[in-house]
């Protein structure tokens, strides 16, 4: 996954309409690194990712609610309306992508600011043969690029960096990134025919010996999944103890 840009519109303390595109050429200067005060809307950056990309109804703020811009909504008069918006453009796989969270707000009155919730929109758009095409599964499509449950690896800010080893499903969370998760399965599955075909050969019957062959072949089925599946983990285990030694 490489991130092309982010741009964003009374996200928080961000107001107007703001874009930022993001170095990701193949040479060395392909780091983009932000620098500011605190307060000053790094955090809130990892916010808007999060937001656009994995729909997050609620945010990790002091008052979940706290997503239209306090400038933009102060200025508000009675049945004006604000957007707040982010739209995030990757590249996954060879192919572009774009997220677009969208939100509106409507003024009653000075002192009272409501979110239409029926104007919400989440979209997940993709680049095929040159045509924009709308994910008719933007779920399925979100976790394929990246699962939520390994967003907090991905999107964190310093003052959360110590919990990251905290997380318990990580070894799962890699193997779903992996697609490891139909090796599991037929590995269990195997087991489970491999139990039945055991415990279903028959005793002094004449048809023993195809009975046997079958047990023979679930065996070396098994095996075979068992030792790619023994290969792989080996292979996650080493890159966890390396992401818990960084």
């Amino acid at each position: 996954m490489i991130i092309k840009s982010i741009s964003f519109k009374n996200f928080r303390q961000f107001r107007d309409e703001k874009t930022i595109d993001f170095l990701n050429d193949s040479s060395s200067n392909n780091v983009t690194v932000f620098l500011g005060d605190n307060s000053h809307g790094k955090s809130t950056l990892i916010q808007a990712f999060i937001w656009a990309i994995y729909n997050k109804e609620k945010l990790d703020l002091e008052y979940p609610d706290d997503i239209l811009n306090k400038d933009t909504l102060s200025h508000l008069q009675p049945r004006e309306t604000a957007d707040v918006f982010v739209k995030v453009v990757l590249l996954h796989g060879g192919v572009e992508y774009t997220f677009l969270r969208e939100q509106k707000y409507l003024c009653k009155d000075p002192k009272v600011v409501k979110r239409l919730e029926d104007c919400d929109k989440y979209d997940i758009w993709y680049v095929e043969n040159g045509q924009t095409i709308r994910s008719k599964e933007p779920v399925a499509t979100r976790e394929k690029i990246l699962p939520e449950d390994l967003a907090g690896y991905f999107f964190f800010d310093g003052e959360h960096i110590k919990k990251l080893n905290d997380k318990k499903n990580l070894k799962q969370s890699i193997a779903k990134l992996l697609g490891l998760l139909p090796l599991q399965n037929a590995v269990r599955d195997l087991e489970k025919v491999y139990s039945s075909i055991e415990s279903s050969l028959p005793r002094g019957d004449s048809n023993i010996a195809a009975a046997t062959r079958k047990k023979i072949e679930a065996e070396a089925a098994l095996d075979s999944y068992t030792t790619q599946y023994n290969h792989l983990d080996s292979a996650l285990q080493r890159a966890k103890e390396k992401f818990e030694k960084s």
